[in-house]
């Protein structure tokens, strides 16, 4: 099992034909500029592409932030792959998500106990 890719982006929407749309993406090296601190995100969007084989897996999530310490802590979420599908993505939105600090923020997949990936992100604050 590995993670292919992480979008990280504002909202996440399904149109009626299943297709995604992404809004707000944040570029490359994932650099967020705010306003008044602490700030409230209405909503943090992650989009996490995995390629697996076929079976059953329970993914867990957490954020960190610059002092490592966790500010969100997700339910697990059961996923089943079937033969004929080798990737799939996981959506997860944050709301109300409030950032008090700047610096390196830590977001953390699971499937169990067992880390896949570490992604991490800026948080820069623009008055």
């Amino acid at each position: 099992m590995k993670v292919k890719d992480i979008i990280l982006c504002d909202d996440i929407r399904t149109e009626d034909n299943k297709k995604l749309i992404f809004i707000g993406v944040y570029p490359a090296g994932d650099v967020i500029i705010m306003g008044k601190m602490p700030y409230v995100f209405p909503k943090l969007s992650f989009a996490i592409k995995i390629a697996a084989e076929k079976g059953e897996y329970e993914f867990y999530t957490s954020l960190k932030n610059p002092d490592q310490n966790k500010i969100i802590d997700t339910v697990s979420q059961k996923t089943v792959i079937e033969a004929d599908k080798k990737e799939f993505l996981v959506m997860l939105s944050i709301v109300g998500l409030k950032i008090e600090k700047t610096g390196e923020y830590t977001f953390e997949i699971y499937e169990g106990k067992k880390l896949l990936e570490e992604y991490k992100f800026q948080v820069s604050h623009k008055p």
